[in-house]
């Protein structure tokens, strides 16, 4: 096991007064995975569960939406983004973070049933060239030594979700000026970790230069020419697919189906605290999330008690709430007590 800690420059050192666990504005040194951006990644992923239609809009654009937005830092310019497909129910944030303003996405996880319904859908496969993404890689034939292009197959509905956010993303990050050639995190949870994968590769190829970005509790994004081409494109190095315990989403969808996972795995059995363990590879996955077996026992302890499902408990210790945005509130915790007074 490895413990999660990270070197990092200081570059704000004052105190938050009444809010010692806030994060100041900081960089880990070097490359490589560092838990501190992890947690704060975790944090906006909750955030993106904030806003309409659990909140005022307004609440997460002040970023004033509970605990998730109290415990990071500062995000400034904060756009709520829903798609032009009001059927999927769709939304991301983005915004500037911190005294230095790099720009964020967020994408929301599954929020209702429509969310819920999209991903199981996702055990059918869709070309991702036909919402404009391209994405294929070149094979010979072993027999003819004939060259042909394979195209990038994805699960339909993170494609959809993706495909009914894209355009208002783009448009969005464009008016905080969040254009091509600046550095991007994007991260997400659940479904919204599907969706952010999509959105990485689609937004590295217009330009943007993706840094070290988190999802957690991803279900399997694509086949092996999508694994294939996201790697290429992005490394192992930038994108830590976080899994936690007994979560039974990253065994989903099944890869009998044709969906295989991407990306470099990040696997804690417990409290942040205890140490995490990377897994590089497929053949290394064991060593993780995947030395689990037995799906439907793992599905059926999730069904029967949500809330204590290890899908919502992601960065514990150091993140104490929920990843399904539960305690989302609309203003600070200080207004909301002048508002019990009043």
């Amino acid at each position: 096991m490895v413990q999660g800690h990270c070197f990092r420059r200081i570059i704000v050192t004052f105190v938050f007064v009444g809010n010692a666990g806030k994060m100041t504005d900081a960089l880990c040194w070097g490359g490589g995975y560092c838990e501190d951006l992890a947690v704060e990644h975790a944090h906006f992923a909750t955030a993106a569960y904030c806003g309409y239609p659990r909140t005022p809009a307004a609440s997460v654009e002040e970023w004033q939406c509970g605990p998730d937005c109290e415990q990071s830092r500062k995000v400034y310019q904060v756009r709520q983004v829903t798609g032009t497909n009001a059927r999927l129910d769709a939304s991301a944030l983005i915004g500037r973070v911190g005294l230095r303003r790099k720009c964020m996405v967020a994408f929301r996880g599954t929020a209702d049933l429509s969310g819920w319904i999209k991903d199981i859908e996702s055990g059918i496969r869709v070309n991702v060239n036909n919402y404009g993404i391209e994405c294929h890689v070149q094979s010979k034939n072993p027999k003819t030594n004939a060259s042909h292009s394979k195209a990038c197959l994805v699960g339909v509905g993170w494609a959809d979700v993706y495909g009914t956010l894209r355009q208002r993303v783009n448009a969005s990050l464009h008016e905080i000026g969040c254009t091509p050639g600046v550095e991007l995190t994007i991260t997400g949870h659940s479904l919204g970790a599907a969706v952010a994968q999509l959105a990485m590769f689609d937004m590295s190829s217009a330009g943007y230069h993706i840094v070290q970005s988190s999802v957690f509790g991803s279900p399997r994004v694509g086949d092996t020419t999508w694994v294939e081409a996201f790697e290429k494109r992005l490394g192992r190095d930038t994108v830590y697919r976080i899994t936690y315990h007994q979560d039974p989403v990253p065994h989903l969808p099944m890869e009998g189906l044709g969906f295989m996972h991407a990306s470099t795995e990040i696997y804690y059995s417990g409290n942040v605290s205890d140490g995490h363990t990377t897994c590089r590879s497929p053949t290394e996955a064991a060593n993780c999330s995947m030395h689990y077996t037995g799906i439907l026992g793992l599905i059926e302890k999730c069904v029967k008690n949500v809330q204590m499902c290890d899908h919502l408990n992601y960065m514990r210790m150091k993140k104490l709430t929920k990843m399904d945005g539960a305690t989302c509130r609309n203003g600070t915790q200080e207004q909301n007590k002048r508002a019990i007074w009043l």
